[in-house]
């Protein structure tokens, strides 16, 4: 994918205790499933609330589309799982996009996604943690 945005998770000392009590076999289990929602929240996020749709003039802080290419090649790549899980696309000119290239403003879409999705990663590691145990 040429554009990737990537989250490390850590844990505060508590959470890693509960963690090692889990049986081991279980913890791929639960990163693939919570880091696939992480993944998908973000897809979702940056095609539906970060690309706008419409052809009219280009906006200020959000990108828009006309041919809806780069919206609907955000992807979620599982190929590393349960190690990693990577939210991304292949079009080349969406980096350009997200970070901004000479004169063109940047107007991101997948940091944004992310930065809305992160305050949420704990929780919903925490549901299907709870889920695996049967709580």
């Amino acid at each position: 994918m040429a554009l990737v945005i990537a989250a490390k998770l850590k844990f505060d000392p508590g959470v890693k205790r509960k963690l090692a009590k889990l049986n081991p076999t279980a913890t791929p289990r639960v990163f693939e499933k919570a880091a696939m929602e992480v993944a998908l929240r973000i897809q979702t996020l940056a095609q539906k609330k970060y690309i706008l749709s419409g052809n009219g003039p280009v906006h200020a802080k959000y990108l828009t589309h006309r041919t809806g290419n780069l919206r609907d090649s955000i992807r979620v790549d599982r190929s590393g799982l349960p190690r990693k899980i990577e939210v991304g696309t292949e079009v080349l000119y969406g980096a350009y996009h997200e970070t901004g290239k000479g004169v063109k403003k940047a107007r991101p879409f997948m940091a944004p996604a992310l930065k809305e999705v992160q305050p949420k990663i704990p929780a919903i590691f925490v549901k299907h943690w709870k889920r695996e145990a049967g709580l």
